[in-house]
Parts: C-alpha cells; structure tokens; sequence
C-alpha cells in the first residue's frame, strides 16, 4: 500500500461517512415529525377518568421517549459529521475508532463502514498521515484505482 491509496481510501470513507450522517439526520427529523403528530392526536383523546380517557402519565412517556430518542439522534448525527471531517486529515483517531465501532451497530450499511474505517485506519500509511510525515502535498490527487 502507498500513502496516496491511503489518502483515496480515507476520502472514500469520508463521503460514506457524510452520506451516514446525513441519514441519521434525516431519521431524526422522522422522530421530531412523528412526536409532533402524536401530540396533535393525544390533544384530541379526552383526559380523565373516563372510560375513553388516557392518562396523563402515559402521555408524558411517550413523548419524553420521543424527544430522548430524537436528541440521541442527532447527537448521533453530530457525532458522525465530525468523524468524517476528520478521517482526511487522520486526525483524532482514537475519536474516528468509537465511532466506527457505534456505527457497527447500523446493520448492514453501518456495519461495513465501520470495519473499512477500522482496516484503513490500522494501516502504517494512515499512522505515517497522522503523524505528518508524508512527503506528499496533502492537497495532490490520488492515482486512478484499477478496477480489475
């Protein structure tokens, strides 16, 4: 392997990675837009202690489930976002190892990425990027990768 192939390879798993935040953001605004439409439909069920009523307790459950699901998601979301602005530059390694190892948990899509992120980021190529010493211009294009 050459440092070039290791630049290509982290740039690849950088655009995954944005492409997996951007879904977990949009899976987020799923949960804001379902909690709000639960709310439009408990406002409509009567309170109290009548026989139709829901009580109140279970009300305030789901919604606070809702919400709590909806920030841990775009915490998640977040939390993505970064490791693929850092996995070019090979920085905070240790940070782009957890999260690959959460986004393991994202099956099936999430899963491969986060084993390519950790093959291409136990490579000595990708230690050497890390610690800056390439002797190749950090802004060069990577070589064409042979399809065969």
């Amino acid at each position: 392997m050459n440092l070039e192939l290791t630049r290509h390879d982290l740039k690849i798993l950088s655009i995954c990675y944005y492409i997996h935040a951007g879904t977990v953001a949009f899976s987020a605004l799923f949960c804001l837009a379902y909690a709000s439409f639960l709310s439009v439909i408990f406002n409509a069920i009567p309170t109290g202690t009548g026989k139709n009523a829901m009580p109140e307790q279970i009300k305030t459950l789901i919604a606070t489930l809702l919400v709590a699901v909806s920030i841990l998601t775009i915490v998640a979301a977040i939390v993505t976002f970064l490791c693929a602005r850092f996995l070019p530059r090979t920085r905070n390694r240790g940070f782009c190892y957890v999260v690959a190892a959460v986004t393991c948990l994202a099956i099936p899509y999430g899963t491969a990425l986060g084993v390519f992120t950790f093959l291409v980021l136990a490579r000595p190529e990708a230690k050497q990027i890390a610690a800056g010493m390439t002797s190749v211009a950090p802004g060069s294009e990577p070589p064409p990768v042979p399809l065969a």
